[in-house]
């Protein structure tokens, strides 16, 4: 089910998931990817320069 959300996303990830009858809402899809964590040493503060 995780691989189908990546692939496909929400809604039809869940319209495939039906047909294949792996059933589960959108929300439980969504719920699968997870979001990558934040190393403790990461920047608080990021600065941008225009070069033009």
């Amino acid at each position: 089910m995780r691989a189908v959300t990546v692939e496909l996303g929400e809604r039809p990830g869940q319209r495939l998931c039906t047909k294949l009858r792996l059933y589960g809402r959108r929300t439980e899809l969504l719920g699968q990817l997870i979001a990558s964590s934040v190393p403790t040493r990461a920047p608080r503060i990021l600065g941008i320069d225009e070069f033009v």
